[in-house]
């Protein structure tokens, strides 16, 4: 419900600039936003969860000194690279998008970045029910505080400052007191941060990649039509965000205390309960993508709505592998390696779709979304073989329910006529709210 909140409140500040502001409004924040996010990957995401797998292995041991000089230590690297990259990211912003944008940069960067860092030292300590409250609360200081600013006639980077003021109130509430006596990194858990800001920039760095491509390509017009389609694709994927940042602390424990088949069976429970929940809402969403774009956008931003099938495809996939990754990263720091490894060959495969697409008239919109398909499906797939032991059957249901998404619009387009169209769509929308709520409760099974 947290993650919701957020993934709300961004979706909502958006749709207020787009709805007053236009595309180009959007295409502004969105660029700031891309940013902010990108900077969160350059560590402290890593840092984040390498706090909750260590902390968790010594939990497992019971081991109260080792946890808290691991916390120590990691949290206070987390906070001074925090501080270098806010710096940074506002003296960019700056010198690209001027001045005015500045301050919205550096609050929205330090947010993102503290909110990367706490968010899993919240669940390892087991106030989830707490941090629930507080992003619940951030979140709707975010809507108001944009929706405020928007009515009032402020436009760029200013409307996302609520945001960032939300998400630097819950760092600094989970933020602990630090202890003199702290643990150096060791090997292990340097190469664990490395490892994963390689794959994190490779996976979650693709999605804040596709709007800075978009207005590289095709100006600040390009990352606004990109941005809307991401708004439309993207909250339902916090769900799997949110099983996963539950459930990292579990198979760290599990993995920790030795009982490796245990944290195997909970992950393939949590990517089944995911791919029932999310396939049938993937599937709606990607029907009515047009529709969609001109109810929540207007008609400026329809033309957004041909990347919303492969956006949305790419995400439902990345969901059903989320568990997966999340255990091949609690084994070893082999896990780790691999996890980055096949983060990197996507992203690569997904960066030459790019740069073929690069001011290439008429193409942009359709080959930025198959880039980024290309790169999560890819990196999905390798993630599922590598911890199944290469079982082609375990891809079966990620392929199956990734093309069945795909192809929706193609099936729609073969329909005689519009009525068939809204008929079949009205069939989908009830079966996928029917199986929707049936299977969510089987997710919430899970924990």
């Amino acid at each position: 419900m947290g993650v919701a909140a957020q993934g709300m409140s961004r979706l909502l500040a958006n749709l207020a600039v787009g709805r007053i502001g236009g595309v180009d409004s959007v295409g502004q924040i969105g660029t700031i936003s891309a940013v902010a996010f990108t900077a969160a990957l350059l560590g402290p995401t890593a840092l984040g969860a390498a706090l909750s797998k260590f902390v968790a292995h010594a939990q497992g041991r019971e081991d109260e000194n080792a946890e808290q000089a691991i916390s120590t230590g990691l949290l206070t690297r987390a906070a001074l690279l925090t501080a270098a990259l806010a710096s940074g990211v506002a003296c960019w912003i700056g010198l690209t998008l001027g001045m005015r944008e500045v301050i919205p940069a550096l609050v929205m960067t330090l947010g993102a970045c503290g909110y990367a860092i706490t968010r899993p030292w919240c669940f390892v300590q087991r106030r989830s029910s707490e941090g629930v409250i507080i992003e619940v609360a951030a979140g709707v200081l975010g809507v108001v505080g944009a929706c405020g600013l928007a009515l009032l006639g402020v436009t760029g980077g200013w409307v996302l400052v609520p945001q960032g003021a939300g998400l630097i109130f819950y760092a600094l509430y989970f933020f602990p007191r630090l202890e003199r006596r702290w643990m150096p990194i060791g090997r292990e858990a340097s190469e664990f941060v490395a490892l994963g800001t390689a794959a994190g920039l490779a996976s979650s760095g693709v999605f804040q990649g596709t709007i800075l491509f978009a207005r590289l390509d095709g100006g600040v017009k390009a990352a606004g039509l990109a941005a809307s389609a991401f708004s439309i694709s993207t909250p339902l994927s916090f769900i799997a965000s949110a099983v996963t940042s539950a459930l990292y602390p579990r198979l760290a424990i599990s993995v920790g205390a030795g009982e490796g088949v245990a944290a195997q069976t909970l992950a393939q429970r949590a990517s089944s309960a995911l791919a029932s929940v999310l396939c049938p809402l993937f599937l709606m969403i990607s029907w009515f993508a047009p529709e969609l774009m001109t109810i929540v956008w207007g008609r400026e931003f329809v033309p957004a709505a041909v990347m919303v099938p492969p956006m949305v495809t790419a995400i439902l996939a990345t969901s059903m592998a989320a568990p997966q990754v999340a255990l091949l990263t609690a084994k070893s720091r082999g896990g780790v390696r691999l996890s980055a490894m096949t983060s990197v060959g996507g992203t690569v495969l997904g960066v030459i779709l790019w740069a073929a697409a690069y001011r290439m008239p008429g193409s942009q919109p359709q080959l930025i979304a198959w880039g980024y398909l290309l790169s999560m499906a890819l990196t999905a797939i390798a993630a599922v073989l590598l911890t199944m032991g290469s079982a082609l059957s375990a891809v079966v249901p990620i392929v199956a329910a990734s093309t069945g998404v795909l192809l929706a619009p193609v099936v729609r387009s073969l329909l005689p006529g519009p009525l068939l169209e809204m008929m079949a769509g009205l069939i989908i929308g009830v079966g996928a709210s029917v199986l929707g709520a049936i299977s969510s409760r089987r997710l919430l099974s899970t924990w």
